[in-house]
């Protein structure tokens, strides 16, 4: 299975921070924020990884391919390198969530109704029980995470209406007064990849100068011709992308370590 991962933003909520060490490469206890990303992906069956980065992002790929001292302290990302076949693609220019995602599904050589998994690298998501990961190898529908949030931080996420377990909109940082629901994107998608390609190209049809291509909106085109689960877990999350998600993580990931037992 192949796993997409938009590394090309700027950062900017964390700046000033981020302006030098990027936001997938920040501290989250022992580890980098994109260790528990890659070590979730193993988890979730994906083979392959392809980053979607801009040219200043020269840092990740040093990261993953500079000579690894031998410390038993780096043996989880030779673990990671094992497993895994990690690629690089560069976006022309930062437009928006959706035309990184696009750019990697346009290289990828895709079967018919062939799912990819989407991980944002700035929410780290914990389930020590790995039961929630493992619905990527065995659920054959279309979904995608959401958690409960405080109806005051509905306008930080984007917040889906549904019906039954069927997502029926994606409205992108609603107003706690017109929020359909207090259930958020987490930032983890599992989608056919063809037909979100098709989506996200109609949004890019009507682009127009200066605006972003947003990814909600490539959604909302999809669900009209194939549902997709909202998939509620309870599980533990940080967005490493705010100062107050890093602070959280960094105090509740201080003792952790990885588990290679799986």
């Amino acid at each position: 299975m192949k796993l997409i991962i938009p590394a090309a933003g700027m950062g900017s909520r964390m700046w000033p921070i981020t302006r030098s060490i990027p936001k997938y490469l920040l501290p989250a206890g022992k580890h980098n924020a994109i260790d528990y990303i890659l070590l979730e992906a193993i988890i979730s069956g994906v083979d392959e990884v392809i980053f979607v980065t801009n040219h200043d992002n020269e840092i990740l790929k040093d990261y993953f391919y500079k000579p690894i001292p031998d410390n038993f302290k780096l043996n989880y990302l030779r673990f990671i390198l094992d497993k895994i076949q990690i690629n690089f693609i560069t976006q022309k220019e930062r437009i928006g969530l959706g035309y990184a995602v696009l750019s990697a599904l346009s290289k990828l050589n895709l079967k018919k109704e062939e799912k990819v998994l989407i991980s944002l690298p700035d929410m780290i998501i914990l389930d020590k029980n790995y039961k929630l990961l493992n619905l990527t190898k065995n659920l054959k529908t279309d979904f995608i995470l959401v958690k409960k949030v405080p109806l005051k931080d509905t306008s930080l996420y984007g917040i889906i209406k549904k019906n039954g377990n069927n997502i029926e909109n994606i409205i992108e940082k609603p107003s706690t007064k017109d929020t359909p629901s207090d259930l958020a994107v987490i930032g983890r998608y599992f989608l056919d990849g063809n037909l979100l390609k098709e989506s996200l190209e109609q949004i890019v049809d009507n682009y127009k100068f200066n605006e972003e291509v947003p990814l909600t909106d490539a959604l909302n085109i999809f669900i009209q011709t194939k549902k997709i689960i909202a998939l509620e877990q309870n599980m533990q999350c940080f967005d490493i992308g705010t100062f107050k998600g890093f602070y959280e993580a960094n105090r509740k990931l201080q003792d952790f370590i990885f588990d290679f037992g799986f």
